[in-house]
């Protein structure tokens, strides 16, 4: 297959790949959780006092969501990245050992399972949240985990690895790569451009939102208030989107599995 063509062939894929909806919802929920900095009671000029500068209390760190959306993906595609050029610098052999074992029932059982707890821990939380919202009141508080880049790097890490199994636009350009025997000047270009096309969309999404904040300031607002009133709720949020994703992409393993798609 001509240069060209392969290049083609490995976008093309990338932005099939792109429509990963667990990294986009994700990525919507870092957005529309960040607030406006707020100016001081009687002080409309926007002038900060000293005492508010002096306040650095870790749960105002991030007013804007580009540090936190921008560590979160890049945990996704350093992941893929680093998985494709293992593969390609000869362990080609051990990635379709991994990838069968990651498609195979077994594993996709455990997937499932985990996916389920997941959403289940989530939901069972919230709802016990509902009916006892006091029952955390006299816990330490602390930063939210939408907050701290550690959690949202682990986060992004760790989706990456559940759902490398069903990444088949990303194993496609693997075996493109491999079949055509390209050099590492050749295929190494192609993995990072493949990686962060993968992202294209939730990059566009930040970008759309720093240049149109503005224009949704309040219903941005809205919508954080109702995501952010504690930290508590933004882990059962960011859990059960992930959990969600995980426990569907398993199921619909099984459905096909045990021919109950109606595909043949």
């Amino acid at each position: 297959m001509a240069v060209p063509a392969i290049i083609a062939a490995v976008l093309g894929l990338a932005l099939l790949d792109s429509l990963n909806p667990s990294v986009i919802a994700v990525t919507i929920f870092l957005l529309v959780k960040r607030a406006p900095a707020p100016v001081a009671a009687g002080n409309q000029s926007g002038d900060v006092p000293p005492e508010a500068a002096a306040d650095t209390r870790p749960a105002d760190r991030w007013k804007s969501p580009v540090v936190p959306v921008l560590t979160y993906l890049s945990a996704v595609v350093g992941t893929y990245f680093v998985i494709g050029v293992l593969i390609l610098l000869g362990l080609s052999a051990l990635g379709d050992k991994v990838q069968k074992a990651l498609n195979s029932a077994p594993a996709w059982a455990v997937t499932t399972l985990l996916g389920l707890a997941m959403l289940t821990w989530a939901v069972v939380g919230a709802v016990k949240d509902k009916r006892e919202p006091d029952r955390h009141r006299n816990k330490k508080s602390r930063m939210p985990v939408s907050d701290r880049l550690g959690p949202l790097f682990a986060l992004g890490l760790v989706v990456s690895v559940i759902e490398f199994a069903t990444a088949l636009p990303f194993l496609a350009s693997i075996g493109i790569m491999t079949a055509n025997s390209l050099s590492w000047t050749l295929w190494l270009p192609l993995l990072a451009m493949h990686v962060l096309v993968m992202v294209l969309p939730e990059l566009l999404l930040l970008v759309t939102h720093q240049v149109l904040k503005s224009r949704i300031e309040q219903w941005m607002e809205r919508t954080r208030a109702k995501l952010a009133k504690n930290s508590r709720a933004n882990v059962q949020l960011l859990v059960g989107i992930v959990g969600f994703f995980v426990f569907t992409e398993g199921v619909g393993f099984f459905a096909e599995l045990w021919g109950l798609t109606g595909t043949n």
